[in-house]
């Protein structure tokens, strides 16, 4: 494996990290940077296998003049204790920030690694460091272009600025300066220039970390002065109002689409008609405002490309709400379970979260075997699931970029097609029931907006497409050909289309547009039909076709019908605006009533009469973001079920009549999964993630148990539960912002305030029961130190046990011979520490690991009590837990580092050792002899972070793997 993209950006208040965590020995936190004592430094953790290929070290950092000897701190960096420079001296004096580039050989590597930067003791100056990175040699500033990428996911800047324009340099308070600029480039921005309305105009250019600006500002009657500003504020999403246009660019005389363009850009004075930007990795763009703001014409150009045409049609306000994607929940079922409830070792339940972003579209279909299917699209492609049961079928169904718009037909030989339309211009048609692709996408148009189909009296089905480039077009469903020429609308986006029946044989088609109207052609002829039909002032997002009639949704917050036919509105706006409409689709209930179904910005759906226009039922609510998609499908019990896609991540469904909920929504961890727990005595999976949620899973079944569990600020690096004496058992977790956290496995609802002491990212948990039939938590951090604390109260139990020189990262309790409880430790100075429960004493010696990390695990093997590790050389070890003495020979198998340990003691007295490691494959080992069982279990594709093993009802044991790729496998 090569080694993933790993920095460590010291300019963030805590430091930014992507596969690395960081602990610090004098050296400390100095606002953009950290600051490096004589004889102190930082040490890095990270994760990467050993490999061929040589691996790139960049450090920026420089010598400060703050000291008796100007610029001398002289440099030690050592990776996994091999040095790669010493006394290195860094030059520049003091000035500005140097970069400096080191080879790594690729063998050094270990899987999980140590890097330290450190100051000699003899140094006269501060080493001032900023960033660190590490990437493949192959893949050349990866690791800067990550950093950039998640420094843009908070690009939201508000400053406090000064100005001056005397002699003296005196310098005044002057307007606060608001700025957010989305491209889609992923970078911060490095360069700002505008012009107002007034005549005003400036130019700043921003440090590197953000936090400060410098420019110039000339006033409308002329007065120059230097302007400059310091960091107020940073968020992911700007405070006011924003702007998205949707945008094209121009080569070779024609505009092809290119996504969106987000803006929020307030100096404090007239409304801006012109601005200009360059970004830290060097692109840059410089556009004029129309004077409505609902346009723009400029230009762009890309870090060594030339420059090209830019424009845009203002779409929306940018939303509110900090968009948090929160995919669904893939469960697959191979074979059935055996009658105990427990399954198979070759027959893994999948739980994964497929989607990586917001359901943008839905579709719904039935196939020949009668089952309803939901099919949706979000930023990673096209997933199908079973409307009834809300499990995948299936894989996802390929394709490239964002999977805008969807849509479904029967042809003549009755197969059922999905059809997708994606932000890179292709249409894709797929199989519904197999999943394969059907025939070659046709030409590429600009980003696909909306979809439809229809059926021609000649027999044929068309699909019909509305994009970025301002075109309707039409397409035979059977063979993908181009039918016609794209149809003529206004310059504006095709955001939206429906077909109607309209008699005499004739279909018509109808597009939305990006400036708020409504245009209608001749299905079979391409003709226009009659004039556009206007009223919406926005937009219009949505389309929607029922019994003589079509829906139009808009930015304008109305939900309005029209006699597409005669070309006129039916009726009035339904009353109320429960704000903008950004999805509407028709519902046709079993007594024949129509209703109008709207999503909107806000995240509610709301239902309509089609016939009065009067508001039905409540809003139904539980979407946190904008609601993009809806679809329907009937069930074979005769219910409609609404199904409603949203920016938050997640699927709902709804009984269209009612409004009440089906089944729970569906949703899973958007981030990598880094523990696992199983409750005893219940097959309860509970699994942390670093999308700092914790969520609880029925082992036997893969359905989500309740809502996630919330509470931690930064990413869950580890999972317990604890059983008390009251009956309860709570669920335990300890996260990146130094707490440990406890809820009730049954209810969700948090016990007690949270857990506080550690200075440093709780990495490890573990449970016991004192002599007293206390429950104890036991806790281990990057601060060096384990903490004992009561289950049922939250209070501590003594003082901190204290000895490791690293970052403890593994945790286990085991009952002794002599009837003492032992906590069994293993941090990053490669040592196990054992230690009395009850007094927190240590118990013998530190014992040498044979890793970095050595995750461990325990259990009792024929009277013994036996202590199992593996670690970055693929090996198990194990250990008489008392002594110390090892057990047996290493066991072998992992081609790769081995990443977790779990021992479980089956129905027939057998006890097991289980392993996970980076090379996705879990293994089974006799505890007694060290003999392999059985084949390895396999299931995930990247690394398994975490395993777990429990006990079923029928003395079966279930395992429990949780993985890089979101997914955990039982």
């Amino acid at each position: 494996m090569t080694l993933s993209p790993t920095f460590i950006d010291f300019s963030a208040v805590p430091p930014r990290t992507v596969n690395a965590s960081v602990e610090a020995h004098g050296a400390g936190d100095a606002g953009n940077h950290w600051v490096i004592g004589a004889g102190g430094g930082v040490r890095i953790g990270f994760s990467g296998d050993a490999q061929a290929d040589e691996v790139t070290l960049k450090i920026r950092a420089l010598v400060s003049k703050l000291g008796p000897v100007v610029g001398f701190a002289p440099l030690d960096v050592l990776v996994n204790g091999q040095v790669v420079i010493e006394r290195f001296r860094i030059p520049g004096g003091g000035d500005l920030p140097q970069t400096m580039t080191f080879v790594v050989p690729g063998d050094w590597l270990l899987g999980d690694n140590t890097l330290e930067v450190r100051s000699a003791e003899d140094s006269r100056s501060m080493l001032w460091l900023y960033d660190v990175l590490l990437e493949s040699v192959w893949d050349r500033d990866a690791a800067e272009r990550a950093m950039l990428a998640d420094g843009a996911r908070e690009a939201a800047f508000t400053y406090d600025t000064q100005h001056s324009d005397g002699p003296q340099w005196d310098w005044e308070p002057g307007p606060r300066l608001r700025l957010w600029i989305d491209s889609g480039q992923d970078a911060l921005p490095g360069e700002l220039t505008w012009r107002g309305a007034d005549g005003s105009e400036g130019a700043v250019a921003f440090a590197r970390e953000m936090g400060t600006f410098l420019g110039h500002v000339r006033t409308a009657d002329g007065r120059w002065s230097q302007f400059r500003g310091d960091l107020a504020e940073r968020t992911a999403r700007p405070a006011g109002p924003a702007w998205r246009f949707t945008t094209a660019v121009s080569w070779d005389g024609t505009w092809h689409g290119a996504g969106e363009l987000g803006v929020n850009v307030d100096t404090g004075g007239a409304p801006i008609e012109r601005l200009g930007w360059r970004d830290q990795r060097g692109n840059l763009a410089s556009i004029g405002l129309a004077g409505d703001g609902a346009s723009f014409l400029g230009f762009t150009q890309r870090v060594d490309e030339g420059p090209i045409g830019y424009r845009g049609t203002l779409v929306r306000p940018a939303p509110e709400v900090d968009v948090k994607a929160g995919p669904l929940v893939d469960v697959r079922v191979d074979e059935t379970p055996r009658d105990d409830g427990s399954r198979p070792w070759s027959s893994p339940l999948r739980i994964q979260a497929p989607h990586q972003g917001p359901v943008v579209s839905i579709t719904a279909v039935r196939l020949d075997d009668g089952r309803a299917l939901m099919v949706t699209g979000s930023k990673d492609g096209v997933r199908r699931w079973d409307a009834v049961t809300g499990q995948a079928v299936g894989d996802p169904l390929t394709g490239a970029g964002w999977a805008w718009a969807l849509t479904s037909t029967r042809l003549t030989d009755d197969r059922v097609l999905i059809v997708g339309g994606f932000s890179d211009g292709t249409i894709r048609r797929w199989d519904a029931e197999t999943g394969r692709q059907v025939g070659t996408p046709p030409p590429r148009t600009g980003w696909v907006r909306s979809l439809t189909t229809l059926r021609l009296p000649d027999g044929r089905t068309l699909i019909v497409s509305g994009s970025d480039d301002g075109t309707v077009c039409r397409w035979d469903a059977t063979t993908g050909q181009a039918v016609g020429e794209p149809l003529i609308g206004p310059a504006a986006s095709a955001l939206s289309v429906a077909a109607v029946e309209a008699g005499d044989d004739r279909a018509v088609i109808v597009g939305g547009f990006g400036d708020g109207t409504i245009f209608r052609w001749d299905a079979e002829t391409g003709e226009p039909t009659g004039e556009p039909l206007t009223g919406h002032t926005g937009p219009v997002w949505s389309l929607a076709a029922g019994d003589g009639l079509v829906v139009s949704g808009g930015a304008d917050g109305t939900v309005r019908r029209w006699d597409v036919v005669a070309g006129r509105a039916v009726g009035e706006p339904p009353a109320g605006r429960p704000g903008a409409v950004r999805s509407v689709t028709m519902v046709a209930l079993p007594e024949g009533r129509e209703l109008i179904v709207s999503g909107t910005e806000g995240g509610t759906v709301c239902r309509w009469d089609a016939a009065t226009g009067e508001i039905v039922g409540e809003p139904l609510t539980g979407h946190t973001a904008p609601v993009r998609a809806l679809a329907t499908v009937v069930l074979d019990d005769g219910r409609t079920v609404l199904t409603s896609g949203s920016d938050d991540g997640t699927v709902r469904r709804w009984d269209a009549e009612t409004g009440e909920p089906v089944g729970a929504s569906l949703a899973g961890h958007n981030e990598m999964v880094t523990s696992l727990a199983m409750a005893e005595g219940r097959p309860l999976v509970v699994s942390g993630s670093v999308d700092r949620t914790v969520r609880r899973w029925d082992a036997l079944t893969g359905e989500a148990v309740g809502e996630p569990l919330a509470g931690h600020t930064d990413g869950v690096r580890a999972v317990a539960t604890v059983a008390l004496d009251d009956g309860r058992t709570l669920v335990v977790g300890g996260a990146a912002d130094h707490t440990v956290r406890r809820w009730d496995a049954e209810t969700g609802d948090p016990v007690g305030e949270p857990l506080t002491g550690h200075t440093g990212i709780v990495m490890s948990l573990t449970t016991a029961r004192l002599s007293d039939g206390r429950a104890l938590i036991v806790s281990g951090a990057g601060d060096h130190t384990i903490r004992r604390w009561d289950a049922e109260t939250g209070a501590p139990v003594g003082e901190p046990l204290t000895g490791h020189g690293g970052t403890v990262r593994s945790l286990v309790t085991v009952p002794a011979a002599d009837g003492r409880t032992l906590i069994i430790s293993t941090a990053d100075d490669k040592t196990f520490r054992r230690w009395d429960a009850e007094t927190g004493s240590p118990v013998g010696e530190p014992l040498p690991s044979h890793g970095t990390t050595a995750p461990v695990a325990a259990g009792v093997c024929d009277g013994r009590t036996l202590l199992v590790s593996g670690a970055g050389d693929n090996t198990i070890r194990r250990w008489d837990a008392l002594t110390g003495e090892p057990a047996g020979e290493p066991l072998t198998g992992h081609t790769r580092s081995v990443t977790s340990v779990a021992v479980v003691r089956l129905g027939t007295g057998r006890t097991v050792v289980l392993s996970a490691a980076a090379d996705a494959t879990v293994r089974r080992w006799d505890a007694a002899t060290g003999a392999p069982v059985g084949e390895p279990l396999v299931g995930h594709t990247p690394a398994i972070l975490s395993v777990v093993a429990g006990e079923t009802a029928g003395g079966g044991a279930l395992v429990v793997g949780g993985s890089g790729d979101r997914s955990i496998v039982v």
